[in-house]
């Protein structure tokens, strides 16, 4: 049989993988206290009614007034360095029915 050992990593590469987690961690404590602003949760509510309006609508102006809209208000958002999700414009895909297969 072969002798496989496994090798122990040095404490430098130890430390500098706990250092990523530990930045890590920081990183996504300062979105979340980010989304907990007041103006921030209504500008994810304003971008998501935005998303909405754009599906619901058929005319092509008004369609683009909103993505304007949307863009302003998620470039305000990023300023508090929360990062908006682009915009897919369509709905959520529908729940499949039991009785149909």
């Amino acid at each position: 049989m072969t002798d496989t050992k496994k090798q122990q990593r040095p404490a430098d590469a130890r430390i500098a993988e706990l250092q990523a987690k530990i930045d890590g961690i920081k990183a996504r404590d300062e979105r979340k206290r980010a989304r907990a602003k007041p103006e921030v949760k209504f500008a994810l509510a304003a971008t998501k009614a935005l998303d909405k309006a754009m599906g619901a609508t058929t005319d092509a102006t008004l369609r683009t007034a909103f993505q304007e809209a949307r863009t302003l208000v998620a470039s305000a958002v990023a300023v508090e360095g929360v990062v908006v999700a682009a915009s897919t414009t369509r709905g959520k895909p529908g729940r499949k029915r039991k009785g149909i297969a």
